[in-house]
C-alpha cells in the first residue's frame, strides 16, 4: 500500500524504520517515507520529520528544516506541533527564523494537501510513531 502512495501506510513504514520494528532501524529510509506522506498532508509524518530534522537522526540537524516541519504539521492539525515548533524557534536566530516561514510559505504555494487536516488530539504525545 506504501509504495501505492497511501499517506497513512506510507507514514507506517517510516515508523517501522524508525523504530527498527520488523525491519533494520534506518532513519535514513524512514525520512523518506515520512517525506512521501507528509507531501501529502500526513501531520503525523511531518511532526516526525520535525524531530527527526530536530535531532539529526538520518540527517545532519537542521532547526531550520525542524521548524518547516512543525510549521506545516501545525497547519494540518497536529496538537504536538505548536509546542515544538515554538521551542525550535527559541534555538534559531532571526535570519533562520524567517528564511524558515518562506519557505513555509512558499511550500504552501505549490503543494496542495490529499489528506485534510485533522483535529488535534488531545495527549498526542511526544515521541515518534503514532504519539
Amino acid at each position: 500500500m506504501a509504495d501505492k502512495g497511501y499517506p497513512f501506510a506510507q507514514f507506517n513504514m517510516g515508523v517501522l524504520y524508525d523504530e527498527g520494528k520488523g525491519v533494520a532501524e534506518d532513519n535514513a529510509k524512514a525520512i523518506d517515507w515520512y517525506r512521501k506522506a507528509a507531501d501529502q498532508g500526513f501531520a503525523q509524518a511531518q511532526v516526525n520529520l520535525g524531530i527527526m530534522y530536530e535531532q539529526g537522526e538520518g540527517a545532519p540537524a537542521d532547526p531550520a528544516r525542524a521548524y518547516f516541519w512543525y510549521a506545516l504539521a501545525e497547519s494540518q492539525g497536529d496538537g504536538r506541533a505548536p509546542q515544538a515548533k515554538q521551542d525550535i524557534a527559541k534555538k534559531m536566530t532571526p535570519a533562520q527564523l524567517q528564511e524558515a516561514e518562506r519557505q513555509v510559505r512558499d511550500y504552501r504555494a505549490t503543494h496542495k494537501f490529499s489528506v485534510p487536516p485533522t483535529p488535534p488530539v488531545p495527549g498526542s504525545g511526544t515521541g515518534h510513531g503514532n504519539g
